[in-house]
C-alpha cells in the first residue's frame, strides 16, 4: 500500500489504522525513516544470491514479520536502494505487509520512486489535507481527547460548540493532522474541567 499526502496529513495515523485491521495491534508495527534509511537499513533488506536457507540473516522483513513495516518518505531512497528494496519485497511478499508513505509537498517532487518499486504497491490512497475534510476535525479531535484521558487516567473532556467552531475555522496548513494534535494536547492539559472552550483552544 502506497500512501500520498502532504507532510503531517495524518499517513502514519492512516498505516497504524490499516495495521490494526489486517494484523492486529499485537502484530509488529516497524516504522523506519526514508530519510536516513541508505544509512541505517540498506544492509537489512538485501537477500543474497544463492544463500543457503538453513543460514538466518536477520533483516527488516523478519523483524516486522506478521506484521507491518512501514518506510516514511519512501522515495527519499536512492534508486539503486529502491531497486534492491523492490526486489526484497518480491522475495519476502510473505513476511510482512509493507506501506509505503510519499510526501507530496513542493521540496519532495524532485524525488521519485522507480518503476519496479512503485509496482510493488498494487494499491495507493491519497490522504486530503486537513483543511480539505474539515467534517473529520470534531471525530478527530474526540478521538485524540479520548486517548489523553485514557492515558492519563481522567474523564474524558468535550469540546464545547464555541471551541469546535474555531477548529473548523482554522486554516490548517503546516502541520494538518499533526497541528490538531498539538492544539488538543495543549487544551487537555490546560483545562482542569470535563468541557473544553474557548480558552483552552491556541494555535501556533
Amino acid at each position: 500500500l502506497l500512501l500520498t499526502g502532504e507532510r503531517g496529513s495524518g499517513r502514519q495515523m492512516m498505516a497504524w489504522y490499516v495495521h490494526q485491521r489486517q494484523s492486529g495491534p499485537e502484530a509488529p508495527f516497524v516504522v523506519v525513516e526514508g530519510r536516513r534509511f541508505d544509512q541505517q537499513w540498506k544492509d537489512l533488506i538485501s537477500e543474497p544470491a544463492g544463500q543457503d536457507e538453513s543460514v538466518h540473516n536477520a533483516n527488516l522483513f523478519d523483524i516486522a514479520e506478521e506484521g507491518t513495516l512501514f518506510i516514511r518518505e519512501i522515495n527519499w531512497l536512492s534508486p539503486q536502494t529502491q531497486l534492491q528494496l523492490a526486489r526484497s519485497i518480491d522475495f519476502k511478499n510473505s513476511k510482512c505487509f509493507v506501506i509505503g508513505s510519499l510526501n507530496l509537498e513542493q521540496d519532495d517532487q524532485d524525488r521519485s520512486i522507480i518503476p519496479e518499486l512503485r509496482q510493488c504497491f498494487v494499491h495507493s490512497y491519497e490522504i486530503s489535507p486537513l483543511r480539505k475534510r474539515k467534517r473529520d476535525i470534531p471525530i478527530l479531535a474526540q478521538g485524540f481527547l479520548e486517548k489523553l484521558a485514557q492515558k492519563n487516567g481522567r474523564k474524558v473532556p468535550t469540546l464545547n460548540q464555541e471551541a469546535t467552531q474555531l477548529l473548523l475555522s482554522h486554516h490548517y496548513r503546516q502541520g494538518n493532522v499533526s497541528e490538531l494534535i498539538q492544539v488538543i494536547e495543549r487544551a487537555f492539559h490546560i483545562a482542569d474541567q470535563d468541557e473544553i472552550g474557548l480558552e483552552q483552544i491556541f494555535f501556533g
